[in-house]
């Protein structure tokens, strides 16, 4: 907030209003919107603040003259970052299964503080160059973006894990337990057949 142009008490309601908006709109269409899926709104908010980040990057990096663009684009940015918090903790929550969702949920939260005390720190390679912390924020949101699109499978609309997997569907498992497993089927298929 301090790098801001204006009162800082000004961008402080100006960002709290921008926020405020941005949950209502999110929540009227997550209630509304059936197909609006964990992983769509997530694409959105985090392409809108990497468009946000970019645009301050390029008005930094060309010397425009612009201030109330660049407060506006880094308020709505910041007040954007809101629904990714939100989808985070919905995400771990439904994705994982009854007896680990809270560890899940402080794991997430774990790392969510982690860049709340980073990412401050993006600040000072404006000693080297000014425009620096906007674009390696862009670059980290980007990657985000392909991580999440890649990693995390949509959550809204399955039902809620109530169990844990069982031993043949463990992501480390052995590769001859998944071949002893194989065998195992085709035996009893064979069997099965012949009965």
């Amino acid at each position: 907030m301090e790098k801001l142009s204006g009162s800082l008490y000004w961008n402080n309601v100006i960002f709290g209003i921008i926020r405020y908006i941005f949950n209502l709109t999110f929540g009227f269409a997550d209630y509304k919107c059936p197909k609006l899926g964990r992983k769509l709104v997530h694409k959105i908010a985090v392409t809108f603040v990497s468009i946000m980040l970019l645009l301050v990057f390029v008005i930094k990096a060309f010397e425009l003259d612009y201030p109330r663009i660049s407060n506006l684009a880094i308020l709505s940015g910041a007040g954007m970052t809101s629904q990714l918090f939100v989808i985070g903790f919905i995400v771990s929550g439904e994705i994982f299964p009854t007896p680990v969702r809270n560890i899940s949920a402080s794991f997430q939260q774990i790392f969510t503080r982690f860049g709340t005390i980073l990412s401050p720190h993006f600040f000072l390679y404006t000693s080297f160059w000014l425009p620096a912390p906007y674009l390696f924020m862009s670059i980290i949101m980007i990657l985000n973006l392909l991580v999440f699109a890649v990693a995390i499978p949509e959550t809204k609309g399955h039902p809620m894990i109530d169990h844990m997997p069982d031993k043949s569907e463990r992501i480390f498992s052995s590769r001859k337990s998944k071949e002893n497993l194989l065998k195992s089927d085709v035996t009893s298929s064979n069997i099965k057949l012949d009965v």
